[in-house]
């Protein structure tokens, strides 16, 4: 009914290399014990937080191209209210 049935699988635990009795699920896999589950979880804050990580950089590559932008289209006499309107910022937001 659950899906789960008991086998023999080699993995270590508590630093020994064995065969252990573990709950098999209907695909084959073992389901994971609490380091396994713990290792699983430290892995996914790790690819969460390299993600958030680029997409922060991302932004910043666009802040920084925004920004020389705007200084090339002040230098060639655009005026800052059009500079703003094309970048979408407001013309405070050009000095940053």
């Amino acid at each position: 009914m659950l899906g789960l049935w008991l086998g023999v699988q080699r993995g270590t635990y508590q630093e020994v290399d064995e065969l252990w009795l573990r709950w098999i699920d209907d695909d084959g896999r073992a389901l994971p014990i609490g380091t396994e589950q713990a290792a699983e979880q430290r892995a996914k804050v790790a690819e969460e937080r390299a993600k958030g990580e680029q997409a922060e950089s991302r932004e910043q590559q666009a802040r920084k191209r925004a920004r020389i932008a705007a200084r090339a289209l002040l230098a060639a006499g655009q005026s800052p209210s059009e500079v703003a309107s094309l970048l979408g910022v407001s013309v405070d937001g050009l000095g940053k």
